[in-house]
């Protein structure tokens, strides 16, 4: 998935841009805690961060504060009224230096939006955990989990139900490599658990 980058249009050939880099939301299967992360970086530090929000259908925005996460990441969790279908939003961002940023750079006038799904969250699950790849494998297999931003639990079991492997992490979006031990062989069974339930993929392991 492409992630796009976006400074300031007065900035450009200038040694201090204000960066915001962020991934865009498409789908939420929820209407609370809804998170929105960015990574803002500019050399004089950030002072604050917002993200701007809306029902489509709605003229003002919303607005939620953005907390500092770590290596320059930001986050705020949003929460939508119930039978919101469409939400535009917008990422703002100031400079302690009061360099100001939108993203993208024509907001307010134009935004992101993202939908609001009304699938079960195992089916959210299912379709936001792909992988394995590759597949069939030998030494490593990785799977991409989205818009799933809680702890999950992976573990490998043989078809024979013997657990080989198990660990938690406390933050899965992203990209999940998995090293596979050298004795292991044949079809193995790879699940992630979480509030969601259990979604279930095999693996054929090679010698």
């Amino acid at each position: 998935m492409a992630v796009v980058q976006y400074i300031a249009l007065h900035t450009i050939g200038v040694e201090d841009p204000l960066w915001i880099v962020h991934e865009k939301v498409r789908e939420a299967n929820t209407y609370t805690d809804i998170p929105i992360e960015a990574m803002i970086k500019h050399n004089s530090g950030i002072s604050q961060a917002k993200v701007f929000w809306r029902e489509t259908g709605t003229e003002s925005f919303e607005e939620s504060t953005m907390s500092y996460i770590s290596d320059d990441n930001w986050l705020a969790n949003i929460d939508i009224p119930t039978d919101t279908e469409t939400v535009e939003y917008y990422i703002w961002a100031e400079a302690e230096s009061g360099k100001t940023l939108t993203r993208p750079l024509v907001a307010p006038d134009g935004y992101l939006t993202f939908t609001i799904s009304n699938v079960s969250s195992q089916q959210w699950a299912e379709k936001n955990i792909t992988g394995p790849y590759p597949n069939p494998a030998k030494e490593q297999i990785h799977f991409n989990i989205q818009n799933i931003s809680e702890e999950i639990t992976i573990s490998i079991h043989s078809m024979l139900g013997q657990k080989l492997y198990e660990n938690t992490l406390p933050i899965s979006d992203g990209k999940i490599s998995l090293n596979l031990n050298p004795k292991w062989h044949g079809t193995l069974i790879v699940t992630f658990s979480g509030s969601f339930g259990n979604v279930h993929r095999k693996v054929i392991k090679l010698q």
